[in-house]
């Protein structure tokens, strides 16, 4: 039996917290029709009649289907069947919600404020920005402004998603509402994970971290800092003016990883060399395969043969990577790999690249090289630096993707088979499990 609030007749008092905080639970944080993170509470079987607010009375509906129910343009069939079968019960997110586009948006992060001139058409301006990945950023497009924004808690997992104006909420948290212009998460009672104002014109960051790779910032007590770092930094009450596009407010970048990567122009800045987890996909055959210490290195020339045509490719194309096999790897969870793969958290990347070398080291003229993995738009300017023995052409702006490049001479095969149990003790795997 679900709580229940009674009530006289000629009062309705408010809902009681409690019971609102449990309906949101029951409905994963959405409409139950459509899933929106915007939403109202409304009595399926009227409060007129009950006089009481009961959990199991109440359902939650975005403005437009809260409409329709009041106009009777849901029936108490359908209703009765989204009260069982929620639109977000499954799903790890909430629907989209639709922020409108503004003329100018104020960010302030704590005490620190960020003023945006973009000074041209499809400008954008990196607010907070982790290792090649912005997540804060403001567009201007169209002679409007929008903003994206990945919400993270202190263990990278996301808890909002904003692309250009579309908002969803994770819907794997303890509570979430949003209320006015504020929306806050929570992960106990009294527990607030995030506490930020966010509407189309104004992004106000109360309490808030933005983590990928075990680094980034943290928001809190009017402050903001780095946190996942060899040190911390604190910034307080600072104002940035930033005018045109590819310049930003906060950024870091793990040297140890993204040695080559350019920073947009950041009022500030703190360049670490701390390691990061690494994220492979695999299918479940090579995951099996994995688990028993072997992995397949795929052709680096067939693949630049399918990525680029001749004309985009070097000269001395086949003389760079005939006989180079590669495996990849990115430092962003997020990034999604091949339909129906399954991710493997590598704890280190250099243990992985180890591992790997290590097996080939006995086969002849055999050597490993990082490499960085680049949109094409930028292979001229990467080619001129010392940076492994190439960088790959690719239409795809993946710049947070790092490869392993084993070279095995006289090698000609579509894939290269490595087996070691290194890759066993990596994976924590005892010999007794054989």
């Amino acid at each position: 039996m679900g709580t229940a609030f009674m009530c006289s007749d000629d009062v309705r008092p408010p809902i009681p917290e409690g019971i609102k905080r449990a309906v949101r639970q029951r409905y994963r944080f959405g409409c139950a029709v459509c899933g929106s993170p915007i939403f109202d509470y409304d009595h399926l079987v009227p409060f007129s009649k009950v006089r009481e607010h009961k959990s199991e009375n109440l359902i939650i509906l975005c403005p437009n289907h809260h409409s329709a129910k009041t106009r009777k343009r849901l029936s108490d069939d359908r209703l009765s069947y989204y009260r069982n079968n929620p639109y977000n019960a499954n799903k790890s997110f909430t629907s989209n919600f639709d922020l409108d586009k503004s003329a100018e948006i104020q960010v302030v992060a704590g005490s620190n404020e960020l003023h945006w001139s973009p000074g041209e058409e499809s400008a954008i301006c990196h607010v907070i920005w982790i290792s090649g990945e912005s997540h804060f950023s403001l567009h201007y497009e169209d002679g409007w402004l929008t903003f994206s924004m990945m919400v993270t808690d202190e263990l990278g997992n996301i808890l909002i998603h904003v692309d250009h104006g579309q908002m969803s909420v994770s819907s794997n948290v303890w509570d979430y509402e949003y209320v006015g212009a504020r929306l806050k998460i929570r992960e106990g009672l009294g527990k607030i994970i995030l506490d930020i104002d966010i509407a189309n014109d104004h992004v106000a960051l109360h309490t808030a971290c933005f983590v990928s790779g075990g680094m980034g910032w943290k928001v809190e007590n009017d402050g903001m800092y780095a946190i996942g770092t060899k040190g911390n930094i604190w910034s307080l009450g600072g104002t940035a003016h930033i005018t045109g596009s590819g310049g930003g407010m906060y950024g870091l970048i793990n040297n140890a990883v993204f040695r080559q990567l350019n920073c947009p122009g950041f009022v500030w800045a703190l360049e670490q060399n701390i390691e990061q987890n690494a994220y492979l996909w695999l299918s479940d055959d090579s995951f099996k395969r994995f688990e028993q210490g072997e992995i397949g290195l795929k052709s680096l020339e067939k693949h630049w043969m399918d990525q680029a045509g001749t004309d985009d490719l070097p000269g001395n194309t086949n003389a760079l990577v005939r006989g180079r096999y590669y495996i990849e790897l990115t430092t962003n969870e997020r990034l999604s790999g091949p339909e129906g793969s399954k991710c493997l958290v590598v704890t280190n990347i250099r243990s992985l690249f180890n591992v790997i070398t290590s097996a080939v080291a006995d086969l002849i003229g055999s050597r490993a090289e990082t490499v960085a993995y680049v949109p094409q738009s930028l292979l001229s300017e990467y080619r001129t630096r010392d940076y492994g023995i190439f960088v790959e052409p690719d239409s795809a702006a993946h710049e947070r993707s790092i490869r392993l490049v084993v070279h095995v001479e006289g090698h000609t095969g579509p894939r290269l088979q490595v087996k070691t149990e290194g890759i066993r003790r990596l994976l924590g795997i005892a010999n007794s499990n054989e």
